[in-house]
């Protein structure tokens, strides 16, 4: 036998006969040579989560929960640009794709650059949602967004930096698509819309149930909230469709029985994916 401690997903054989190959549940795989089950190859790269994503063109960026970058060309293959040996929780690369944010296991902000230099910018507080979104690169302005602590977001440009402070713990902020609006939520059942030139909260859009996520349509006139809801399988968790700019419930999504997870609009903002 050939034989790994963990659950065999798929097998496969060369067309030689000289070599088997298996998949497993761990997300590793083998390669044995057949005559003397000698291993020849150990895959371990894919164990890792891909916490954060670049696209331009020909050219893909990938971040990984073991602290690894990744890069991947139609013409160059894959290569591995970057490892640190940390462990990350969240990436968010800059639009050239030279740097990126990341949030450590530990709760530590750090900007890194592609080529492997790094500063830590923030201390975020380390036990938060597992899906918490708390880092962030400005697409348009020379600026980065991070949480603070427990309940504090830092809009940081090369000149200055702003602290928007919420009255619970965060779990996340989604930036509008002009950048002219952050939306927060996290512990309490309100997501608040703040104004990232000044810091003022704008408007408290208050929920029931325990916000999970939250999106801006592309025309940043509507924000689509979904929730957790409460109860098992079967109970109503509903999405929630809020104008940005009034501060008012436009309508209420009452489709899911289950935990609403990832919300997205459609290109023309006239329909929504859950």
């Amino acid at each position: 036998p050939f034989v790994r401690d963990t659950l065999v997903s798929t097998v496969a054989a060369s067309k030689d006969n000289l070599y088997v190959f298996a998949g497993f549940a761990d997300m590793t795989a083998t390669i044995w040579r057949i005559e003397n089950k000698e291993v020849i190859f150990d895959a371990f790269q894919h164990v890792e989560e891909i916490i954060g994503l670049w696209v331009d063109g020909e050219r893909v960026c990938w971040a990984t929960s073991g602290g690894s970058v990744w890069e991947g060309n139609v013409n160059r293959g894959v290569t591995q640009r970057l490892s640190t040996g940390e462990n990350w929780k969240e990436a968010s690369f800059s639009p050239s794709g030279q740097e990126f944010l990341v949030r450590t296991i530990g709760g530590s902000i750090k900007r890194w650059s592609i080529n492997g230099q790094s500063e830590t910018v923030g201390e975020a507080f380390p036990h938060l949602a597992d899906k918490a979104k708390t880092v962030a690169f400005s697409r348009k302005k020379e600026m980065i967004i991070y949480l603070e602590g427990k309940n504090q977001v830092a809009v940081k440009t090369p000149q200055t930096v702003m602290h928007i402070e919420r009255d619970s713990k965060i779990d996340g902020f989604t930036l509008s698509p002009k950048e002219d609006f952050l939306a927060t939520y996290g512990w309490s059942g309100s997501v608040e819309l703040w104004d990232v030139l000044t810091g003022e909260c704008l408007h408290a859009l208050n929920h029931t149930e325990t916000v999970s996520t939250v999106t801006f349509s592309d025309d940043g006139k509507y924000l689509a909230v979904g929730t957790l809801g409460m109860g098992g399988a079967g109970a109503i968790r509903s999405i929630y469709i809020w104008n940005v700019h009034k501060g008012r419930l436009w309508c209420t999504l009452n489709g899911h029985n289950h935990q609403v997870h990832a919300l997205a609009f459609g290109p023309q903002n006239d329909w929504l994916v859950s």
